[in-house]
């Protein structure tokens, strides 16, 4: 058997000392290399090569065994939370979306039936969906819509 190249050497090196740089599948920093190099190499220097990538997928095929199941557990507990949570917002913003249709309902109301002898307010909401409203500076009145027609009436407009 004759001497390994020193390339060779050298990504053995270095698949045993950082493993997580040469991905699965021909993936991985080296890949480009080591598919240059293959064509080259010999069969011993091909299983030198294979060695470091065996083991590692050897430690993977152990690390499933033993840690698998809890694993997958584990991001499913996660995976529930998540979505819990998301069930959670939406449904403040649909509590939130709801409230804010009602105080808008009650505005329109009050505007509609012509709140008489009322200052002019604005309404807003807080964060909770509360509405609340805000007197304005200079006191407004207003007339009801039956003022208004019975007004039109008398003038025959």
């Amino acid at each position: 058997m004759s001497e390994p190249h020193d390339v060779v050497k050298l990504l053995v090196a270095r698949m045993e000392s950082h493993p997580e740089e040469f991905g699965a599948n021909g993936s991985g920093r080296w890949a480009e290399w080591l598919d240059q190099l293959i064509p080259f190499v010999t069969e011993e220097e091909r299983v030198m090569l294979r060695k470091p990538m065996i083991q590692d997928i050897h430690e993977d095929v152990l690390d499933e065994l033993l840690n698998g199941p809890e694993r997958r557990a584990e991001e499913m507990r996660k995976h529930e939370e998540d979505a819990q949570r998301y069930r959670q917002h939406q449904q403040a913003m649909q509590q939130q979306m709801a409230a804010q249709q009602s105080a808008l309902g009650q505005y329109q109301n009050a505007a509609a039936t012509g709140i008489v002898g009322r200052s002019a307010t604005n309404v807003w909401m807080d964060e909770s969906g509360k509405m609340s409203t805000i007197a304005a500076s200079q006191p407004e009145t207003t007339l009801s819509t039956s003022t208004i027609n019975a007004i039109k009436k008398a003038l025959k407009l």
